[in-house]
């Protein structure tokens, strides 16, 4: 349903993930999938026509508010649209998980924001959601979000082939034994 009210699903020191509104399509296809250098590791690699980023984009962001879906990452200060990034359902190690991530516009890049948005994911998830476990699954040849995700705690499990997005090293972080749901 892409005309519901824009709703935070939660926010950061500087980053906000709300769902997405019709005005993000324009920002997200500019800065992320019509982008070569930011879209090479994502998905299949290859860049989307402006058509075909809004039909992936209604097809798979969230507009409906829920807490889980690939939603809008927005500067906290600018309110600039940044990338997109959410849990969404993933079965790569056989199980119901959610799979945790994040796709930053060039523009934001270095400035320690998928560390930002990897930790608030994990705690939105293991805690908020109740989730015993995370996903990541990464290109093998993407270096600097491997390094996000190690340094997030989050550990090397199995390499898979995945329908859409090519071969991906598959991580994952559980929650602490006896560790309580924040709800």
């Amino acid at each position: 349903m892409t005309g519901a009210t824009q709703r935070d699903i939660f926010s950061t020191a500087r980053l906000v993930l709300r769902t997405t509104s019709e005005r993000d399509i324009d920002a997200l296809h500019e800065r992320v999938f019509a982008d070569a250098e930011v879209i090479r590791f994502v998905f299949l690699g290859k860049t989307f026509s402006r058509q075909d980023s809004e039909k992936f984009i209604r097809e798979r962001f969230n507009f409906s508010g829920d807490d889980v879906g690939l939603s809008t990452l927005v500067d906290k200060g600018s309110g600039e649209v940044i990338g997109f990034s959410g849990l969404r359902p993933c079965t790569a190690l056989g199980a119901d998980d959610l799979e945790l991530g994040f796709v930053l516009a060039r523009s934001a890049w270095g400035k320690g924001y998928a560390s930002e948005i990897g930790r608030a994911q994990i705690e939105f998830g293991l805690g908020h959601l109740g989730r015993t476990r995370l996903l990541a699954l990464v290109h093998p040849a993407n270096a600097r979000s491997i390094n996000v995700i190690v340094k997030l705690g989050m550990r090397h499990r199995a390499d898979a082939p995945v329908d859409e997005r090519g071969d991906r090293r598959v991580y994952s972080i559980e929650a602490r034994p006896g560790a309580q749901p924040a709800r």
